[in-house]
Formats: C-alpha cells, sequence, structure tokens
C-alpha cells in the first residue's frame, strides 16, 4: 500500500518538464508562423527546365510568353505540358485562386504533385523542373 501512496502523492510533471512543454510548443509555433508568413506571392511566374526558363505566365491576365515551344505543349490557356528529356509535369492554372499545380506527372514519386506555388516553390528533382514566382531567387526554401 504503501508503495501506491507514493506513486500517487508525486506530480505528474516536473518543473523542468513544463519548462521543455513550453520551450518546444513557442519553437513549434514561430516555424508555423515563419512558414506561413515567409512566402511572397507573386502576379506571375516562371518554369524553369534545366535552369532554363521554358514558360512565364501572369496571374494577373492570364498572358504567358513561351521560351521554348520544344518544351511546352499548350493543353489550353491554363494546362500546360512541360516535357524533359525524362518525362512530363502537367501544369494547372486557377487564375481565382491564383494557384499553379502540377496535376500530372511521369516520374516515379509524384511529390511534385502535392506541391503549391503559393507554398513555395515546386520543384521536381527527376524532370529538372523548377516552378517559382517570378523574380524569386533560383533556390530552393528550406524550412
Amino acid at each position: 500500500m504503501e508503495n501506491g501512496k507514493n506513486a500517487l502523492s508525486q506530480k505528474p510533471f516536473k518543473k523542468a518538464d513544463i519548462i521543455v512543454y513550453i520551450a518546444l510548443a513557442v519553437i513549434m509555433a514561430l516555424c508555423f508562423v515563419f512558414s506561413a508568413f515567409s512566402v511572397e506571392k507573386g502576379d506571375s511566374f516562371d518554369v524553369y527546365l534545366h535552369g532554363e526558363i521554358v514558360l512565364s505566365y501572369s496571374l494577373t491576365d492570364g498572358s504567358y510568353v513561351v521560351s521554348d515551344d520544344a518544351a511546352v505543349q499548350k493543353k489550353s490557356d491554363t494546362v500546360f505540358i512541360i516535357r524533359s528529356e525524362k518525362g512530363y509535369n502537367e501544369l494547372t492554372v486557377d487564375l481565382i485562386k491564383k494557384e499553379v499545380v502540377v496535376s500530372d506527372a511521369d516520374c516515379i514519386g509524384k511529390e511534385c504533385k502535392t506541391m503549391r506555388l503559393s507554398n513555395g516553390s515546386i520543384i521536381c528533382a527527376p524532370h529538372s523542373l523548377i516552378i517559382k514566382y517570378s523574380g524569386d531567387e533560383l533556390s530552393p526554401r528550406v524550412g
């Protein structure tokens, strides 16, 4: 009976535990704030294939410039297929939400289909494809 009484009389958290939990909560909140508000949305985006711009698109009026006719196939004014020697990615533009997504791809992982331009850059490593807002540095964001 004494062992049970001692176990119940101990505090569930020590002061050091509470400090660690508070510190972790603050760090997680800061990570959320920096990741949610650090992306600068633009009015246009560029599509890079092997480091070269192949498509520039304005999210304001839907106008676009194709720099490489061999790499970019237009399905409609808001759907484009970007082809590389290793495969393709289909981009879909939503002018109302000012959003760009990869709606289809033929690479193995298809991780690019889960990315949105509004969250930063879209990167498809197998096809050497990067989609980013115009004016952003051509480097991946960490965080």
